[in-house]
């Protein structure tokens, strides 16, 4: 081979070199590019993550914060209701025990002139002892339920007077007795007194009273 070929094979293969150079080289740049775009996709995707989960952070701690103003608004609204209501039961208690003590004074005065112009008989009947109340009454089977039992002495049979205040209300008769504290009576019709019919709240009292 001759120094003119020699040389210009030498030349291809320099050639040569240099173009696989080049190409390893471009390569290797490629896939610095394509790491360095994986790296960005991922910040990026990062970034809007982080965006997002920061954005639910800032409606929830919103949510949190409005939850709370309304709870607070609620607690102020309940505190001023209750306030309010226990003026106003404050009120009604002072207006229930003014209305008590007229009451009583009323009845208080009543009495006192009832027992001046009551008859000693009339004094009598009120002063008696009282074995029950009646507790309920049927005008139109003529019985009546008294609270007193064969705990309280009562037999069949005995008689009582049915009392209101000092004045006697009827005559009945034990027609059975039902327990310790409770009886059924029959209404003496024959007995009554002229408009007056007996009441639940009547005394049950002795009898004869005279």
């Amino acid at each position: 081979m001759d120094n003119l070929t020699k040389a210009a094979l030498g030349g291809t293969i320099v050639l040569i070199l240099g173009a696989l150079a080049f190409g390893i080289s471009n390569a290797s740049k490629s896939n610095e590019q394509i790491v360095a775009l994986q790296q960005q996709i991922q910040n990026d995707q990062k970034d809007r993550d982080d965006s997002r989960l920061a954005a639910m952070e800032r409606r929830m701690e919103d949510d949190r914060r409005k939850s709370d103003e309304q709870l607070a608004a609620l607690r102020r609204e309940m505190a001023n209701t209750a306030a309010s209501a226990s003026a106003e039961f404050e009120v009604q208690e002072a207006e229930r025990r003014q209305l008590q003590s007229t009451i009583a004074e009323k009845v208080r005065v009543q009495d006192e002139q009832l027992d001046q112009t009551m008859s000693p008989l009339q004094k009598k009947i009120r002063d008696a002892a009282s074995v029950g109340k009646v507790m309920h009454v049927n005008q139109d089977l003529g019985f009546v339920v008294i609270g007193a039992g064969s705990g309280d002495g009562i037999e069949q049979g005995a008689r009582f007077n049915v009392r209101r205040k000092a004045f006697i209300v009827a005559e009945i008769e034990i027609s059975s007795v039902e327990n310790e504290r409770e009886s059924v009576a029959n209404i003496d019709i024959t007995k009554l007194s002229p408009g007056l019919m007996i009441e639940p709240g009547d005394d049950v009292i002795g009898y004869p009273i005279y």
